[in-house]
């Protein structure tokens, strides 16, 4: 299901520098699209399928998922 999504939207992952770096998004991604360099997020928006799980595990709110038009 989550695949079916992918291929349907585009998403663009804001990480703001009030990450922490505590990983706890890297181990919510089902698609194993963020991961931690020099103690800060870096997720790439095109393996990102909009899911959430990660800015709903974020202790900082720190990660922004925004849906982009298709044109």
């Amino acid at each position: 299901k989550i695949v079916n999504i992918c291929r349907e939207r585009n998403f663009e992952v804001i990480i703001e520098d009030s990450c922490i770096g505590c990983g706890l998004c890297v181990n919510a991604c089902t698609m194993q699209a963020i991961s931690l360099e020099s103690l800060q997020a870096h997720a790439d928006s095109i393996q990102c399928c909009g899911c959430e799980l990660c800015s709903e595990d974020c202790p900082t709110n720190s990660i922004k998922i925004l849906e982009i038009e298709n044109d």
